[in-house]
Order: structure tokens, then C-alpha cells, then sequence
């Protein structure tokens, strides 16, 4: 892992590819156990943009039956959030008696899940379990309900592994914190 810069912002190697696997690993097996034996099928539910390459990986790790989606929810512009969440798809049908698994890339000020999962919820899914990548709990403005993460990092701006910076850096395999 080597320094890498972005819109002219230079980036540290932070977290691995060979430890985020790890990770993603012992997330699977959690939901292997929590889903294997369900009657019915979960909903894979991922949050766009960032949270497509974290997903991915997941799902090759299950080993029941799941069905996918994606919704894309935006809260970032640049470094920060700007504390508005904006939805863009409209799929709440397919979540009714559901157990719906909610992948998140990160937590941050938990504004995106605040506003979102009582939606998903009034959609009377059977179970919801939400899980994130990463966890700024320093960074928290709202509180959050996460039955998982990952990673609990410091108030740092990372990108890499489907995060970004305005659009650029989600392809890198490992995560770089700003410099």
C-alpha cells in the first residue's frame, strides 16, 4: 500500500484488503447463522453508492439464499456531510415481511440511517439486521442503531474499497485515511 492523492489531497494506507476480507469474513459467518435455517428468503438491502464493493464481497461469503437491492441514499459533498439525506429509488414494496439485511459503507454522523431506517421500518419488515463497514462513532450526531460493524475508526475522512471522495478513489482495494 502506498500514498495515493486525490483532487490533490495526498491519502495514507489505512485499513488492508487482506484485513477488511478478514472482517467481511466474520460478518458472513454471523449472518450465516442468524439466516441459514430462515423459512424465508432475506433481502440483501445495499445503500449506493459506497457500499457496492462491501456488499459484493459479503454476499459471495453467504450461504443461504438472499435476494439483492440497492438504494441510493446521498449525504456527502466533498469532506463533509452536508446533514441533508436524499433518496433516489422508491423499492419500499419489496420490503414488506421481509428480514432485511441493510448494508452500510459507513457510519458517520448516523443522519443517512436516522432518516432511512424508520422508512424501510413503516414497511413492516419481519426482521431488519443493519450493518456497516465502518463506524465513526466520534462522529455521531443522531443516535444509530447498528447490530454490526466492522471497523470502529476514528473522526477521520477515508477513502478506497467503495468509498469515495467526490467520485474518485472507491476502486482502491485497500482504505486510505486523509493525510
Amino acid at each position: 500500500m502506498n500514498e495515493i492523492r486525490i483532487h490533490g489531497r495526498h491519502f495514507v494506507p489505512y485499513i488492508s484488503k487482506e484485513t477488511i476480507a478478514t472482517k467481511v469474513t466474520e460478518l458472513a459467518s454471523i449472518l450465516n447463522k442468524r439466516f441459514l435455517h430462515t423459512d424465508e428468503t432475506p433481502l440483501v438491502l445495499g445503500i449506493l453508492n459506497g457500499s457496492f464493493i462491501f456488499m459484493a464481497d459479503l454476499l459471495r461469503e453467504l450461504e443461504f439464499q438472499c435476494t439483492v437491492q440497492f438504494i441510493r441514499i446521498e449525504s456527502y459533498q466533498g469532506l463533509k456531510t452536508t446533514g441533508v439525506v436524499k433518496m433516489e429509488s422508491e423499492l419500499s414494496h419489496k420490503w414488506v415481511n421481509k428480514h432485511v439485511i441493510l448494508v452500510e459503507d459507513i457510519v458517520d454522523t448516523g443522519h443517512t440511517l436516522n432518516r432511512f431506517v424508520p422508512v424501510l421500518k413503516s414497511h413492516n419488515p419481519k426482521s431488519v439486521f443493519i450493518t456497516s463497514l465502518l463506524f465513526k462513532e466520534e462522529a455521531l450526531e443522531v443516535v444509530v442503531d447498528l447490530d454490526h460493524f466492522c471497523f470502529k475508526i476514528p473522526k477521520e475522512f477515508v477513502v478506497g474499497y467503495g468509498l469515495d471522495y467526490d467520485g474518485l478513489g472507491r476502486h482502491f482495494k485497500d482504505i486510505y485515511r486523509l493525510k
